[in-house]
């Protein structure tokens, strides 16, 4: 399988849960393994990445309408044809994540069991049909296993300042309220040890494949304890979604890469509706531009933390009374 850690642990934990079994996800494990994956992407900056931020304002502003017509389209298809309400509708289409998606729904009202059903769905399809993508397509389809350095090539020194560099940046992610703090703030910490010249080594491939077993079985756990009514409207909603989320990424994609010139398949990860650990990942094994797409979906996310409950307000306000809790 492409990414076989992390695939294989989503289709198993979302088996185990469609099951009945009680599988759950402990929130500490999941975020101690997003710091390992913060790590992991910081220690790939240089210099160098730095001086290219210039050239991605056009898709960097493409993500702005990305967010605005893909989040609205889908938010016209679960409310009109999907019959959902107003709250509900519109946090179950917006393509953030998932965690920030189902807190704020919840406290504007909406079905948050629902809202993480159909963006668990949308995760698990988005990543099975992205990573078989770019497993069939791949000239080595060895490319998408292995993410991270021999054993043998990490130092104990390495590892020392990796476990520092993880600590220090989720500390200072959560002291800063950073968005996906666990993962941003252990990466920034990591690109600068490395931009100061005191490591250049990676994670061991050991430590990122139990990275993405957590962040796997993270995405198939939601479905725990979810009814079989709930999964079918919830599921076929959840395709809905996807497809069209996925048709406006394809969109994205070619327009921008006509006009920008940047290669195809790294404008699709970073506009893909997934989570930026998972196609981070992806990225990571097809020695893709990290960077760029990391940049991307956290320009995304704080797009839609800070814009999203305002236009939900202002969307509620302008609605007729006797329309709102429809």
């Amino acid at each position: 399988m492409p990414l076989p850690w992390l695939l294989g642990a989503m289709f198993t934990a979302t088996a185990a849960a469609l099951a009945g079994l009680p599988v759950t996800m402990p929130g500490a494990l999941r975020n101690a393994m997003l710091a390992v994956l913060g790590v992991l992407i910081g220690s790939g900056y240089t210099p160098e990445t730095f001086e290219r931020f210039g050239e991605w304002s056009l898709t960097l502003t493409g993500i702005a309408f990305y967010v605005v017509i893909a989040g609205g389209s889908c938010f016209l298809i679960l409310r009109r044809l999907g019959g959902y309400d107003p709250a509900t509708a519109f946090f179950s289409a917006m393509p953030g994540g998932l965690s920030e998606m189902v807190f704020i729904g919840r406290a504007n009202d909406g079905d948050d069991r629902t809202i993480a059903l159909i963006h668990s769905t949308r995760l698990l399809l988005t990543v099975t049909i992205i990573a078989a993508w770019f497993r069939a397509s791949a000239p080595d389809g060895a490319a998408l296993v292995a993410v991270g350095a021999g054993a043998s090539e990490v130092t104990s020194r390495d590892l020392a300042l990796f476990l520092a560099s993880a600590l220090a940046g989720a500390a200072a992610g959560r002291a800063l309220r950073l968005p996906a703090s666990f993962l941003l703030g252990p990466m920034i910490v990591t690109a600068a040890v490395h931009l100061l010249g005191w490591s250049a080594a990676r994670p061991p491939v050991e430590i990122t494949a139990v990275a993405q077993i957590v962040i796997g079985a993270a995405i198939g756990c939601r479905f725990a304890g979810a009814h079989a009514h709930e999964l079918l409207r919830a599921g076929a909603a959840g395709v809905a979604v996807t497809s069209l989320l996925m048709a406006f990424t394809l969109l994205a994609t070619f327009a921008l890469g006509a006009g920008t010139g940047l290669p195809g398949e790294v404008i699709l990860l970073a506009f893909a509706p997934a989570g930026i650990a998972e196609m981070i990942l992806i990225a990571l094994a097809l020695r893709l531009d990290v960077a760029f797409i990391a940049v991307h979906h956290l320009w995304r996310l704080v797009l839609i933390l800070a814009a999203v409950p305002l236009a939900f307000r202002l969307i509620r306000a302008a609605a007729p009374s006797h329309h709102r809790d429809r």
